[in-house]
């Protein structure tokens, strides 16, 4: 008896030492896993619906947005591959909510982690896109364009260049669509590529 209960004792000493080292790791990185949120906007010389037809079809965008390397879509799951300045980052995300002709949400499945949602409203003639993005940072980028599998294999992005990207990409989007071609060249766009999130 004495025995077990040497035994036990020592056991649930080990399970406490275990547990706080591992709350002593866990504890600082769970502080860098909060959620980021990006907001932004931008007004665009097309009628609501000429953009969200664009917005629906995301394939037309590879070759009109420098920063779009491809798009595959499958139903509601899309796979997308994107140069965010030297890298290239793919994910995979399904598309979440639609609302024709006023809004487009989607959550990722695979790749870096986040949500967004593209909100369109008519004003005037033109039309005011909103784009919403919602990601964990330390999750955001690797070189493989894949979520770490490993705590330290991170690749650090900063709020400001994802932030700026999203400038970048928005102001390509209305250029692209602003362009006096646009309806002509549209169906002379290729494709897209094969791509893996």
């Amino acid at each position: 008896m004495r025995n077990s209960r040497q035994f036990w004792t020592g056991f649930v000493a080990g399970a406490a030492s275990a547990g706080a080292a591992w709350l002593a790791w866990v504890a600082p990185r769970m502080g860098r896993m909060q959620v980021e949120r990006i907001e932004k906007s931008i007004q665009i010389g097309r009628r609501p619906d000429e953009v969200f037809a664009l917005l629906q079809d995301p394939q037309r965008l590879v070759g009109m947005l420098p920063e779009l390397q491809a798009v595959q879509v499958n139903g509601n799951r899309q796979l997308w591959k994107v140069r965010l300045g030297v890298e290239s980052v793919a994910w995979e995300h399904n598309v979440v909510q639609v609302h024709p002709g006023q809004s487009l949400g989607w959550r990722s499945v695979r790749g870096p982690k986040h949500t967004g949602r593209i909100n369109i409203a008519p004003v005037g003639d033109q039309t005011e896109v909103h784009l919403i993005l919602n990601y964990v940072p330390r999750l955001w980028m690797t070189p493989s364009g894949e979520a770490p599998a490993v705590p330290g294999a991170h690749l650090e992005l900063k709020r400001d260049g994802l932030a700026r990207a999203i400038e970048d990409g928005l102001l390509h989007f209305k250029h692209a669509l602003e362009d006096r071609g646009f309806e002509r060249d549209a169906a002379l766009r290729p494709g897209a590529d094969q791509i893996t999130a």
